[in-house]
């Protein structure tokens, strides 16, 4: 059969319309798995009709409603023979045993049955009747697509362009559009495990679910992502392809803004991490759906910290790569994800973030960073971050950033740890004093903080920065910058006003010699 199949598949849509299409043909186990998901409206039932009724109307192609009438007892022995006839057709052999048909006559089928569901842009039917046809037709092609896995490159182009047509761009809920998506769904968790071949088509295709306009997806959210959960954990390792990284890192930060979505979308992200390596195809991908569930507060508090404990997996993991010219700018992707998580609302988070930003940098200095690249890492992250943080201590954000003076305070400690930790590759910078300059600022931008945090935690921080600076010689009474300021009077003029205590003769205390 080839062409013939249009004929085939109008007779079974018109059984279906008059009720006489036999159970076992919508009861097939891929429909059923489609037909569970429904949350869209659900049309009333037609006014029934005796099946002699609908046998003439079927001969005659006339759907028009009747009247109920009663039956007579021939009548009713009558609708037996029919129902039993119908039923000896075996109408659903022709999708479950569709996977022995030739090549050119499952075409041709798939053909038809897209052809016989007519066209629904955006999944919108003109009428109950058309949406109808075009659900059972969808039904039969997705179960077809799923029976002949094995030959998915003759099935899966048309399959797809009709589900897009009917996904893309949709901006209502309807029937038709909500099992579009869940069967594509359904299709790729069926075949991704095994067609290695075609796993990456499969799974791009996922991108037509990010068309959707975000009404319709904010109702589908919560079964969608729970279906991504279940075909993540059946493939972890099948996303290969920077393309499929996108897209699943995408549908991540939708899910990860959504109520109902988000414990299922970070439990992806968390089987993804740990079931992949980490490349340089998938890790702005990583960071980019980290990201999104650090600052979603969607999740809980609890779900952001573990966000977190993922950004620290993806660092050490990149700390593991091969030493190359590209490790650095990856690094400092993943940083910079802490640093803006530094700035979060959340004072649990935002401390954590800071805490764990330390930990990524002083554990990161074995890396073969260059002594220019640590400097950038020292000015553009950890003053920075320092700065931002203190600048809203100081303009009293108290309303937006709750307990910021205690996130400050951790961040000028780490401020202190790093520069310490990179000093010896920071000195060799020209750009170094600039660095020092720019570190007493901001422990001056403090001590201008109405903060008992801060005012505690300024004096130590600069103590032990001057201790260690002395001991190693870079502080003495000849250190000046490229414009002959001399850089030991600025060290101390500062010092003093942030306390009495810190002045040259403590560095005899501490046994520390200078040259006079």
């Amino acid at each position: 059969v080839r062409s013939g199949w249009r004929s085939v598949i109008d007779c079974i849509v018109k059984l279906h319309h008059l009720h006489l299409l036999p159970s076992k043909v919508t009861d097939m186990e891929e429909v059923r798995n489609i037909l569970k998901h429904s949350n869209a409206r659900s049309f009333n039932k037609k006014e029934e009709t005796s099946i002699l009724q609908s046998v003439s109307n079927f001969l005659s192609f006339d759907s028009g409603k009747s009247k109920p009438e009663v039956k007579t007892p021939e009548e009713e022995e009558a609708e037996k023979r029919i129902t039993t006839y119908i039923e000896s057709c075996h109408i659903e052999e022709i999708f479950t045993e569709s996977k022995f048909l030739e090549a050119e006559s499952l075409e041709y089928l798939v053909s038809a049955l897209i052809w016989s569901a007519g066209e629904t842009p955006k999944g919108i039917a003109n009428s109950e009747e058309e949406e109808e046809r075009a659900l059972l037709c969808l039904d039969l092609l997705i179960s077809t697509t799923i029976r002949n896995r094995d030959r998915i490159e003759l099935t899966w182009a048309k399959t797809f362009e009709h589900l897009k047509s009917i996904i893309d761009s949709a901006t209502l809920l309807s029937p038709l559009v909500e099992k579009g998506v869940f069967g594509l769904l359904r299709i790729c968790q069926r075949l991704v495990p095994y067609k290695d071949d075609m796993a990456d088509d499969l799974l791009r295709s996922l991108q037509l679910i990010l068309k959707l306009d975000a009404k319709v997806a904010d109702i589908l959210a919560a079964q969608l992502f729970s279906e991504l959960l279940h075909l993540v954990k059946a493939s972890p390792d099948r996303i290969q392809t920077e393309a499929c990284w996108k897209t699943f890192s995408a549908l991540l930060r939708v899910g990860a803004h959504h109520l109902e979505a988000s414990p299922a979308g970070f439990e992806i992200l968390e089987i993804l991490i740990a079931g992949n390596e980490v490349t340089e195809e998938n890790l702005v991908s990583f960071l980019e759906a980290d990201l999104a569930f650090i600052e979603g507060h969607a999740g809980s508090e609890d779900q952001s910290m573990k966000a977190l404990d993922l950004l620290m997996s993806l660092v050490e993991k990149i700390k593991a790569w091969p030493t190359s010219d590209k490790i650095f700018g990856y690094w400092s992707k993943a940083v910079n994800v802490a640093r803006h998580a530094c700035n979060d609302s959340r004072p649990q988070v935002r401390n954590q973030a800071c805490v764990m930003l330390q930990q990524v940098l002083l554990s990161s200095y074995s890396m073969n960073h260059t002594e220019e690249q640590w400097g950038e890492v020292m000015k553009e992250v950890v003053l920075a971050t320092v700065n931002g943080l203190v600048t809203n201590v100081k303009k009293h954000r108290e309303h937006e950033y709750p307990e910021m003076d205690k996130t400050a305070r951790i961040a000028l400690l780490m401020l202190s740890k790093a520069f310490l930790q990179f000093l010896p590759s920071l000195v060799k910078l020209e750009c170094f004093s600039e660095i020092w300059l720019e570190t007493l600022s901001i422990l001056d931008l403090c001590n201008s903080c109405s903060s008992d945090e801060l005012s505690e935690a300024v004096p130590e921080a600069l103590k032990n920065m001057i201790l260690v600076m002395a001991t190693q010689g870079v502080l003495h009474p000849g250190w000046t910058d490229s414009e002959g300021v001399n850089l030991w009077n600025v060290t101390w003029q500062r010092a003093r006003t942030t306390s009495p205590n810190l002045e040259p003769g403590m560095l005899s205390d501490y046994n520390i010699e200078y040259a006079k």
